[in-house]
């Protein structure tokens, strides 16, 4: 509001008259009561004068006076010499007034509020009363992580390239996905606590960090005494059992390419298994061991479509 207090006292050519005329308008669009009272003022300086943009600036003025505060009023009778002017008016528009100032104080104050502050006075207090093992992880992740990245930072200035930043560090540091996730879920829950009390009202930037994929698989090979145990307790159960088994350990071959190999697709010439997709997309092929060749010479071969390993009624298992 400083700009609009100064700007109309300058020697302005018709131009420059224009353009800040175009400026204080945009301005009563701010959310600050003052800066709106202030551009009024600086639009009723700037039409003294000009008749032209006088009859513009009293439209301006007028439609604002139905809904402007006091002070917007105040100004606008001053300056166009309409409107009551009385000593008790103005007292009580001067009152108006600083509760302009304060309501427009505690406003930037609310906003320079910093994730630390807010983590720290209102949100972890409450989050103690989860269990002792969950709010102390929070805490952990807070310290260690968000921080120093964001911790004086205030709500507002608070953007998704910072929680990059966030999960880079903890990637680079080894720590898992889950961890990553859970830290962005503090990051979350602290940013909902404040709109709901009415701390923040912008955008969760939470919502526009994608979230790291969690890979819970494990991975085991058999050693090859556990192999042979396996081997040995099928052969005992099921022989179909024992060489789907043996052909699996030993060729790579997945269930579904054992249930779905046919005769056709043995070559004993060549010491190849053709590994056909069940949806017609890929067809593969492997090469067998000798365990594997001396196991289909062994068996009786059956016609080329037919299967090697047919369940109930000759269909695939």
């Amino acid at each position: 509001w400083d700009m609009a207090q100064l700007l109309p006292l300058l020697t302005l050519d018709e131009a420059e008259r224009s353009e800040l005329q175009q400026l204080f308008t945009d301005y009563l669009s701010d959310e600050s009561r003052i800066v709106q009272t202030f551009s009024l003022q600086a639009l009723a300086y700037l039409a003294k004068g000009d008749e032209d943009m006088k009859e513009e600036v009293l439209e301006v003025i007028g439609e604002k006076m139905k809904s402007g505060p006091p002070s917007v009023k105040l100004r606008r009778a001053q300056k166009v010499g309409e409107g009551a002017q009385t000593l008790n008016e103005k007292r009580e528009i001067e009152e108006a007034r600083r509760k302009e100032e304060q309501e427009e104080q505690a406003r930037k104050e609310k906003e320079a509020v910093t994730f630390s502050e807010i983590f720290t006075d209102s949100y972890f207090p409450l989050a103690k009363t989860k269990t002792k093992w969950t709010w102390a992880r929070e805490e952990s992740l807070f310290r260690l992580w968000i921080q120093p990245v964001i911790g004086n930072k205030p709500l507002k200035e608070i953007a998704p390239f910072d929680l990059e930043r966030i999960k880079k560090n903890m990637a680079e540091a080894g720590k898992a996905p889950r961890s990553i996730h859970y830290a962005l879920a503090v990051i979350r829950q602290v940013f909902n606590f404040s709109r709901n009390h009415s701390i923040y009202t912008g955008e969760n930037p939470v919502s526009k960090v994608k979230k790291p994929t969690n890979d819970n698989r494990s991975l085991r090979f058999l050693s090859h005494e556990e192999a042979n145990l396996l081997l040995q307790a099928l052969a005992a159960r099921s022989t179909k059992a024992y060489e789907m088994a043996l052909l699996s350990l030993q060729c790579g071959l997945r269930v579904s390419e054992i249930f779905h190999l046919t005769w056709g697709d043995i070559d004993l010439n060549r010491n190849t298994l053709t590994l056909r997709d069940p949806k017609g997309k890929v067809t593969g092929f492997s090469i067998m061991t000798k365990d594997i060749r001396t196991l289909f010479q062994s068996k009786i071969k059956g016609s080329w479509e037919e299967l090697v390993f047919p369940g109930q009624s000759g269909v695939v298992i």
